[in-house]
Protein backbone atom coordinates (compact mmCIF):
# COMPACT_ATOMS: atom_id res chain seq x y z
CA UNK A 1 0.00 0.00 0.00
CA UNK A 2 1.15 3.35 -0.75
CA UNK A 3 -0.73 6.65 0.82
CA UNK A 4 0.83 10.01 -0.50
CA UNK A 5 -0.57 13.31 -1.36
CA UNK A 6 -1.53 11.98 -4.65
CA UNK A 7 -2.80 8.87 -4.26
CA UNK A 8 -4.91 7.56 -1.08
CA UNK A 9 -4.42 3.65 -0.94
CA UNK A 10 -3.18 1.21 -3.76
CA UNK A 11 -3.25 -2.49 -3.06
CA UNK A 12 -3.60 -5.13 -5.88
CA UNK A 13 -7.02 -5.65 -6.76
CA UNK A 14 -7.14 -9.03 -5.91
CA UNK A 15 -6.21 -8.34 -1.89
CA UNK A 16 -9.43 -5.96 -1.88
CA UNK A 17 -11.98 -8.23 -0.68
CA UNK A 18 -9.70 -9.94 2.09
CA UNK A 19 -8.66 -6.81 3.11
CA UNK A 20 -12.26 -5.69 3.31
CA UNK A 21 -13.25 -8.39 5.67
CA UNK A 22 -9.89 -8.18 7.85
CA UNK A 23 -11.21 -4.52 8.29
CA UNK A 24 -14.30 -5.10 9.42
CA UNK A 25 -13.62 -8.03 11.52
CA UNK A 26 -10.89 -5.48 13.05
CA UNK A 27 -12.72 -2.56 13.53
CA UNK A 28 -16.91 -3.63 13.82
CA UNK A 29 -18.84 -4.99 16.36
CA UNK A 30 -19.92 -9.05 16.10
CA UNK A 31 -23.30 -7.66 15.97
CA UNK A 32 -22.70 -5.82 12.79
CA UNK A 33 -22.29 -8.81 10.91
CA UNK A 34 -25.70 -10.51 12.00
CA UNK A 35 -27.44 -10.48 8.62
CA UNK A 36 -24.24 -12.07 6.97
CA UNK A 37 -23.87 -14.70 9.33
CA UNK A 38 -27.43 -16.06 9.34
CA UNK A 39 -26.93 -16.54 6.06
CA UNK A 40 -24.10 -19.84 7.30
CA UNK A 41 -24.45 -23.14 8.73
CA UNK A 42 -25.37 -23.46 12.78
CA UNK A 43 -21.60 -24.52 13.32
CA UNK A 44 -20.09 -22.25 11.03
CA UNK A 45 -21.68 -19.35 12.07
CA UNK A 46 -20.91 -20.02 15.99
CA UNK A 47 -17.38 -20.47 14.82
CA UNK A 48 -17.22 -17.13 12.97
CA UNK A 49 -18.83 -15.51 16.04
CA UNK A 50 -16.41 -16.67 17.49
CA UNK A 51 -13.47 -15.87 15.23
CA UNK A 52 -15.46 -12.19 15.06
CA UNK A 53 -14.82 -11.25 19.10
CA UNK A 54 -10.80 -11.77 18.35
CA UNK A 55 -11.15 -9.52 15.37
CA UNK A 56 -10.37 -12.58 13.04
CA UNK A 57 -12.25 -14.41 10.36
CA UNK A 58 -12.12 -17.39 9.03
CA UNK A 59 -9.91 -18.94 6.22
CA UNK A 60 -13.21 -20.51 5.05
CA UNK A 61 -14.77 -17.54 4.74
CA UNK A 62 -11.97 -14.67 3.57
CA UNK A 63 -11.39 -17.24 0.27
CA UNK A 64 -15.22 -17.45 -0.63
CA UNK A 65 -15.49 -13.72 -0.42
CA UNK A 66 -11.97 -13.31 -2.09
CA UNK A 67 -12.73 -16.04 -4.55
CA UNK A 68 -16.07 -14.90 -5.42
CA UNK A 69 -15.06 -11.30 -5.96
CA UNK A 70 -12.51 -12.02 -8.16
CA UNK A 71 -14.52 -14.65 -10.56
CA UNK A 72 -12.36 -17.31 -8.91
CA UNK A 73 -15.94 -19.42 -7.75
CA UNK A 74 -19.27 -19.43 -8.18
CA UNK A 75 -20.54 -17.32 -5.24
CA UNK A 76 -23.85 -19.09 -5.82
CA UNK A 77 -23.16 -22.89 -5.51
CA UNK A 78 -19.61 -22.28 -3.85
CA UNK A 79 -19.93 -25.15 -1.63
CA UNK A 80 -19.29 -27.61 -3.76
CA UNK A 81 -16.40 -26.07 -5.74
CA UNK A 82 -13.05 -26.56 -5.55
CA UNK A 83 -10.20 -23.35 -6.41
CA UNK A 84 -6.53 -22.69 -6.55
CA UNK A 85 -5.39 -21.27 -3.33
CA UNK A 86 -2.14 -20.15 -4.44
CA UNK A 87 -3.40 -16.72 -6.04
CA UNK A 88 -5.17 -16.52 -2.59
CA UNK A 89 -1.91 -16.65 -0.59
CA UNK A 90 -0.67 -14.05 -3.16
CA UNK A 91 -2.76 -11.59 -2.58
CA UNK A 92 -2.64 -12.42 1.34
CA UNK A 93 0.96 -12.07 1.10
CA UNK A 94 0.50 -9.03 -0.50
CA UNK A 95 -1.27 -7.79 2.44
CA UNK A 96 0.81 -8.84 4.74
CA UNK A 97 3.48 -6.23 3.30
CA UNK A 98 1.50 -3.86 3.96
CA UNK A 99 -0.61 -4.64 7.30
CA UNK A 100 1.30 -6.44 9.67
CA UNK A 101 -0.97 -10.42 9.57
CA UNK A 102 -1.45 -12.71 12.20
CA UNK A 103 -3.03 -16.15 12.14
CA UNK A 104 -4.30 -18.69 14.85
CA UNK A 105 -4.40 -22.71 13.98
CA UNK A 106 -6.61 -25.55 15.96
CA UNK A 107 -4.86 -27.77 17.41
CA UNK A 108 -5.47 -31.55 18.77
CA UNK A 109 -5.55 -32.25 22.23
CA UNK A 110 -2.82 -30.51 23.85
CA UNK A 111 0.06 -30.73 21.85
CA UNK A 112 1.42 -27.37 22.16
CA UNK A 113 2.04 -25.61 25.76
CA UNK A 114 0.18 -22.38 24.99
CA UNK A 115 -3.24 -22.92 23.68
CA UNK A 116 -6.35 -21.76 24.62
CA UNK A 117 -9.44 -24.15 25.14
CA UNK A 118 -12.33 -22.50 23.13
CA UNK A 119 -15.98 -23.12 24.76
CA UNK A 120 -18.40 -25.65 23.09
CA UNK A 121 -20.93 -24.48 20.04
CA UNK A 122 -24.68 -25.40 20.10
CA UNK A 123 -25.59 -28.85 19.38
CA UNK A 124 -21.90 -29.60 19.41
CA UNK A 125 -21.59 -33.22 21.03
CA UNK A 126 -17.93 -33.21 21.57
CA UNK A 127 -15.43 -30.10 21.35
CA UNK A 128 -11.99 -31.16 21.40
CA UNK A 129 -9.86 -28.29 19.49
CA UNK A 130 -7.57 -26.09 21.26
CA UNK A 131 -6.39 -22.95 19.41
CA UNK A 132 -2.67 -21.81 19.09
CA UNK A 133 -1.48 -18.40 20.16
CA UNK A 134 -1.25 -15.78 17.40
CA UNK A 135 1.58 -15.79 14.92
CA UNK A 136 2.76 -14.33 12.76
CA UNK A 137 1.30 -14.52 8.72
CA UNK A 138 3.30 -17.21 7.14
CA UNK A 139 2.34 -19.89 4.48
CA UNK A 140 -0.17 -21.77 6.41
CA UNK A 141 -0.24 -25.04 4.47
CA UNK A 142 3.18 -25.30 5.54
CA UNK A 143 2.53 -24.59 9.02
CA UNK A 144 -0.25 -26.70 9.04
CA UNK A 145 1.70 -29.67 7.48
CA UNK A 146 4.51 -28.63 10.07
CA UNK A 147 2.26 -29.18 12.89
CA UNK A 148 0.51 -32.38 11.18
CA UNK A 149 3.64 -34.17 11.65
CA UNK A 150 3.43 -33.78 15.79
CA UNK A 151 0.16 -35.71 15.95
CA UNK A 152 -0.52 -39.52 15.89
CA UNK A 153 -4.00 -39.93 13.73
CA UNK A 154 -5.03 -43.29 16.27
CA UNK A 155 -4.64 -40.44 19.11
CA UNK A 156 -7.41 -38.18 17.87
CA UNK A 157 -11.10 -39.13 18.98
CA UNK A 158 -14.11 -39.85 16.41
CA UNK A 159 -16.59 -36.48 17.47
CA UNK A 160 -14.02 -33.95 16.67
CA UNK A 161 -16.24 -31.05 14.90
CA UNK A 162 -16.20 -30.68 11.42
CA UNK A 163 -15.95 -27.26 9.65
CA UNK A 164 -15.39 -26.25 5.87
CA UNK A 165 -12.44 -26.17 3.94
CA UNK A 166 -9.84 -25.42 3.79
CA UNK A 167 -8.84 -26.54 7.97
CA UNK A 168 -6.90 -28.53 9.54
CA UNK A 169 -6.94 -32.31 8.48
CA UNK A 170 -5.22 -35.01 10.24
CA UNK A 171 -5.94 -37.91 7.82
CA UNK A 172 -9.43 -38.51 7.38
CA UNK A 173 -10.21 -36.15 10.76
CA UNK A 174 -10.95 -32.46 9.89
CA UNK A 175 -10.46 -30.59 13.16
CA UNK A 176 -10.76 -26.90 13.24
CA UNK A 177 -10.54 -23.62 10.83
CA UNK A 178 -7.63 -21.48 10.34
CA UNK A 179 -8.44 -17.76 11.48
CA UNK A 180 -7.09 -14.64 10.21
CA UNK A 181 -6.35 -11.14 12.14
CA UNK A 182 -5.12 -7.71 11.66
CA UNK A 183 -2.40 -6.88 14.23
CA UNK A 184 -4.64 -5.51 17.42
CA UNK A 185 -1.97 -3.32 17.94
CA UNK A 186 -1.30 -1.77 14.49
CA UNK A 187 -5.03 -1.63 14.21
CA UNK A 188 -5.31 0.64 17.13
CA UNK A 189 -2.75 2.89 15.56
CA UNK A 190 -4.97 3.25 12.72
CA UNK A 191 -7.78 4.16 14.93
CA UNK A 192 -5.63 6.58 16.66
CA UNK A 193 -5.63 8.00 13.00
CA UNK A 194 -9.62 8.32 12.56
CA UNK A 195 -9.45 10.87 9.17
CA UNK A 196 -6.68 8.97 7.24
CA UNK A 197 -8.59 5.62 8.27
CA UNK A 198 -12.28 6.20 7.09
CA UNK A 199 -9.85 7.12 3.74
CA UNK A 200 -8.95 3.82 3.33
CA UNK A 201 -11.65 2.26 4.43
CA UNK A 202 -13.79 3.92 1.82
CA UNK A 203 -11.63 3.19 -0.53
CA UNK A 204 -11.07 -0.60 -0.25
CA UNK A 205 -15.29 -0.44 -0.23
CA UNK A 206 -15.42 1.46 -3.25
CA UNK A 207 -13.19 -0.95 -4.81
CA UNK A 208 -14.74 -4.32 -3.36
CA UNK A 209 -18.29 -3.18 -4.70
CA UNK A 210 -16.91 -2.07 -7.86
CA UNK A 211 -15.13 -5.54 -8.14
CA UNK A 212 -17.89 -7.34 -6.95
CA UNK A 213 -20.41 -5.80 -9.65
CA UNK A 214 -18.08 -6.47 -12.27
CA UNK A 215 -18.25 -10.47 -11.58
CA UNK A 216 -22.00 -10.01 -11.24
CA UNK A 217 -21.94 -8.01 -15.05
CA UNK A 218 -19.42 -11.07 -16.75
CA UNK A 219 -22.11 -13.53 -15.32
CA UNK A 220 -24.98 -11.64 -15.68
CA UNK A 221 -26.17 -14.16 -18.81
CA UNK A 222 -26.06 -17.54 -17.33
CA UNK A 223 -28.27 -16.23 -14.06
CA UNK A 224 -31.53 -17.03 -13.52
CA UNK A 225 -34.05 -14.98 -11.89
CA UNK A 226 -33.86 -16.84 -8.54
CA UNK A 227 -29.63 -16.31 -8.69
CA UNK A 228 -30.03 -12.48 -9.28
CA UNK A 229 -32.53 -12.39 -6.05
CA UNK A 230 -29.61 -13.83 -3.96
CA UNK A 231 -26.64 -11.70 -5.90
CA UNK A 232 -29.27 -8.69 -5.51
CA UNK A 233 -28.63 -9.65 -1.29
CA UNK A 234 -25.15 -9.99 -1.61
CA UNK A 235 -24.13 -7.16 -3.49
CA UNK A 236 -26.59 -4.60 -0.90
CA UNK A 237 -24.81 -6.32 2.02
CA UNK A 238 -21.49 -4.98 0.08
CA UNK A 239 -22.91 -1.73 -0.59
CA UNK A 240 -24.71 -1.18 2.48
CA UNK A 241 -21.29 -1.36 4.37
CA UNK A 242 -19.71 1.29 1.60
CA UNK A 243 -22.78 3.69 1.96
CA UNK A 244 -22.44 3.85 5.98
CA UNK A 245 -18.92 4.66 5.28
CA UNK A 246 -19.39 7.54 3.34
CA UNK A 247 -22.12 8.93 5.57
CA UNK A 248 -19.93 8.87 8.65
CA UNK A 249 -17.50 10.22 6.57
CA UNK A 250 -20.26 12.63 5.29
CA UNK A 251 -20.88 13.46 8.83
CA UNK A 252 -17.77 14.25 10.05
CA UNK A 253 -16.86 16.73 6.27
CA UNK A 254 -20.40 18.79 7.76
CA UNK A 255 -18.30 19.87 11.14
CA UNK A 256 -16.00 22.55 11.47
CA UNK A 257 -12.12 22.40 10.33
CA UNK A 258 -11.29 22.70 14.65
CA UNK A 259 -13.89 20.37 15.38
CA UNK A 260 -13.60 17.28 13.13
CA UNK A 261 -10.09 15.59 14.30
CA UNK A 262 -12.09 15.57 17.75
CA UNK A 263 -15.02 14.50 16.70
CA UNK A 264 -13.57 11.49 14.33
CA UNK A 265 -12.90 8.74 16.37
CA UNK A 266 -16.90 8.99 17.82
CA UNK A 267 -17.95 8.99 14.54
CA UNK A 268 -15.62 6.27 13.51
CA UNK A 269 -17.02 4.10 16.64
CA UNK A 270 -20.56 5.10 15.64
CA UNK A 271 -20.01 3.94 12.00
CA UNK A 272 -18.82 0.47 13.10
CA UNK A 273 -21.41 -0.67 15.61
CA UNK A 274 -19.33 0.17 19.38
CA UNK A 275 -21.79 3.16 20.22
CA UNK A 276 -25.27 2.85 21.35
CA UNK A 277 -27.62 3.78 18.54
CA UNK A 278 -29.79 6.24 18.61
CA UNK A 279 -33.22 5.36 19.76
CA UNK A 280 -36.30 6.11 17.69
CA UNK A 281 -40.06 5.94 18.73
CA UNK A 282 -42.76 6.35 15.96
CA UNK A 283 -46.05 7.91 16.94
CA UNK A 284 -48.87 7.27 14.29
CA UNK A 285 -52.63 6.72 13.79
CA UNK A 286 -53.51 3.39 12.31
CA UNK A 287 -55.70 5.53 9.43
CA UNK A 288 -55.66 2.45 7.55
CA UNK A 289 -54.06 -0.59 6.11
CA UNK A 290 -52.10 0.66 3.34
CA UNK A 291 -51.38 3.80 5.57
CA UNK A 292 -49.93 1.03 8.62
CA UNK A 293 -48.15 -0.58 5.91
CA UNK A 294 -46.32 2.54 4.88
CA UNK A 295 -45.57 3.30 8.11
CA UNK A 296 -44.22 -0.34 8.58
CA UNK A 297 -42.17 0.37 5.69
CA UNK A 298 -41.02 3.72 6.87
CA UNK A 299 -39.57 1.96 10.20
CA UNK A 300 -38.09 -1.15 8.17
CA UNK A 301 -35.94 1.57 6.47
CA UNK A 302 -34.81 3.06 9.64
CA UNK A 303 -34.14 0.31 11.55
CA UNK A 304 -32.01 -0.96 8.53
CA UNK A 305 -29.40 1.79 9.24
CA UNK A 306 -26.87 0.69 12.24
CA UNK A 307 -27.39 4.32 13.31
CA UNK A 308 -31.50 3.68 14.86
CA UNK A 309 -32.94 1.46 17.14
CA UNK A 310 -36.65 1.71 16.24
CA UNK A 311 -39.25 1.60 18.98
CA UNK A 312 -42.47 0.63 16.80
CA UNK A 313 -45.60 -1.02 17.76
CA UNK A 314 -45.19 -3.87 15.43
CA UNK A 315 -42.28 -4.82 17.10
CA UNK A 316 -42.91 -5.06 20.11
CA UNK A 317 -46.80 -5.79 21.04
CA UNK A 318 -49.15 -8.40 21.33
CA UNK A 319 -51.55 -9.90 22.77
CA UNK A 320 -51.39 -9.54 26.59
CA UNK A 321 -49.02 -6.09 26.54
CA UNK A 322 -49.28 -3.15 28.30
CA UNK A 323 -49.86 -0.63 25.18
CA UNK A 324 -49.48 2.41 27.65
CA UNK A 325 -46.48 0.72 29.28
CA UNK A 326 -45.24 0.75 25.88
CA UNK A 327 -46.02 4.50 24.71
CA UNK A 328 -44.54 5.62 27.95
CA UNK A 329 -41.55 4.20 27.61
CA UNK A 330 -40.88 4.55 23.38
CA UNK A 331 -41.81 8.61 24.52
CA UNK A 332 -38.47 8.75 26.11
CA UNK A 333 -36.46 8.02 23.34
CA UNK A 334 -33.37 10.27 21.76
CA UNK A 335 -35.84 11.10 19.03
CA UNK A 336 -39.41 10.76 18.45
CA UNK A 337 -40.83 10.87 14.68
CA UNK A 338 -44.45 11.73 14.37
CA UNK A 339 -46.57 10.62 11.12
CA UNK A 340 -48.80 13.64 10.09
CA UNK A 341 -52.33 12.48 8.38
CA UNK A 342 -55.03 14.07 8.72
CA UNK A 343 -56.17 11.17 11.39
CA UNK A 344 -53.44 12.02 13.46
CA UNK A 345 -54.41 15.92 13.88
CA UNK A 346 -57.78 14.83 14.54
CA UNK A 347 -57.24 12.48 17.31
CA UNK A 348 -54.09 14.56 18.57
CA UNK A 349 -55.86 17.58 18.66
CA UNK A 350 -59.06 15.75 20.29
CA UNK A 351 -56.87 13.66 22.90
CA UNK A 352 -58.42 10.58 21.11
CA UNK A 353 -56.77 6.57 22.11
CA UNK A 354 -53.25 6.11 22.05
CA UNK A 355 -52.74 9.33 19.44
CA UNK A 356 -54.17 11.67 22.22
CA UNK A 357 -51.94 10.39 25.14
CA UNK A 358 -49.12 10.58 22.82
CA UNK A 359 -49.62 13.73 21.98
CA UNK A 360 -49.91 14.90 25.85
CA UNK A 361 -46.63 13.54 26.53
CA UNK A 362 -45.20 15.45 23.64
CA UNK A 363 -47.03 18.38 24.33
CA UNK A 364 -45.78 18.85 27.75
CA UNK A 365 -42.23 18.00 26.73
CA UNK A 366 -42.54 20.75 24.35
CA UNK A 367 -44.15 23.47 26.90
CA UNK A 368 -41.01 22.67 29.07
CA UNK A 369 -38.04 22.79 26.20
CA UNK A 370 -39.86 24.36 22.84
CA UNK A 371 -36.40 24.39 21.13
CA UNK A 372 -35.78 20.67 21.85
CA UNK A 373 -35.16 18.58 18.58
CA UNK A 374 -36.33 15.59 19.68
CA UNK A 375 -39.56 15.94 17.94
CA UNK A 376 -39.12 15.52 14.28
CA UNK A 377 -43.07 15.98 11.83
CA UNK A 378 -43.01 13.41 8.92
CA UNK A 379 -46.14 14.80 6.60
CA UNK A 380 -47.75 12.27 5.14
CA UNK A 381 -50.61 13.13 4.03
CA UNK A 382 -52.40 16.73 3.34
CA UNK A 383 -51.26 19.93 4.80
CA UNK A 384 -51.92 20.49 8.87
CA UNK A 385 -49.71 19.52 11.50
CA UNK A 386 -50.56 19.23 15.36
CA UNK A 387 -51.05 22.89 16.96
CA UNK A 388 -47.31 21.25 19.10
CA UNK A 389 -45.50 20.53 16.19
CA UNK A 390 -46.71 24.03 14.29
CA UNK A 391 -43.30 25.49 14.65
CA UNK A 392 -41.60 22.70 13.84
CA UNK A 393 -39.93 21.82 10.72
CA UNK A 394 -41.33 18.99 9.11
CA UNK A 395 -40.09 16.16 6.24
CA UNK A 396 -42.44 15.89 3.27
CA UNK A 397 -43.33 12.17 2.52
CA UNK A 398 -46.32 13.47 0.37
CA UNK A 399 -44.89 11.96 -2.79
CA UNK A 400 -43.81 7.87 -2.76
CA UNK A 401 -41.73 8.88 -5.59
CA UNK A 402 -39.37 10.82 -3.03
CA UNK A 403 -39.25 8.56 -0.35
CA UNK A 404 -35.75 7.74 -0.97
CA UNK A 405 -35.28 11.16 -0.69
CA UNK A 406 -37.02 11.65 1.99
CA UNK A 407 -35.52 9.10 3.80
CA UNK A 408 -32.17 10.55 3.79
CA UNK A 409 -33.33 13.74 5.19
CA UNK A 410 -35.34 12.41 7.86
CA UNK A 411 -31.61 10.34 8.73
CA UNK A 412 -30.42 13.57 9.03
CA UNK A 413 -32.81 15.57 11.26
CA UNK A 414 -32.96 12.41 13.80
CA UNK A 415 -29.10 12.64 13.63
CA UNK A 416 -28.72 16.50 14.11
CA UNK A 417 -27.44 17.34 10.45
CA UNK A 418 -28.55 19.67 8.50
CA UNK A 419 -29.38 18.88 4.94
CA UNK A 420 -26.75 20.85 3.04
CA UNK A 421 -23.01 20.64 3.68
CA UNK A 422 -21.40 24.11 5.00
CA UNK A 423 -18.72 24.02 1.78
CA UNK A 424 -15.17 23.83 3.24
CA UNK A 425 -13.23 27.57 3.29
CA UNK A 426 -10.88 28.60 0.55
Amino acid sequence: MTVDDDALIQIPMDSVPILDLLLRAALCAPHMWDEALDALPGVERDETRDALSQGAWPLPQLTWGWGAAVGEIDFLHSGSQDMDLGDFYEAMNAIAEMFPVQISIPIADDVHDHVEQLPPFNDQRLHLVNRGNWMSFGPPPEDIDDLVEELDESDIPENLPVFTDPLLQIGEQRVGEVWMRLDPEYVAELKAEAEGLFEILICVADAHVRQLRETVRRRQQSLTEEDLSRVSRIVERVSSWQRLLRQAYDTLGQLPPEERAEKAAGVLEISTGHWPPVSVFVSYARDSDAHNEWVQRLTTSLEAMPEFNVMFDGYALHGGKDLTHFMEHGLTSDRIVVVVTPGYVRKATSRIGGVGYESSVISAALFHDQLTDRFVPVLREGAEVPPFLRTKVYVDFRDDARFEVALAELRSALLGLAPVRRPRKQ
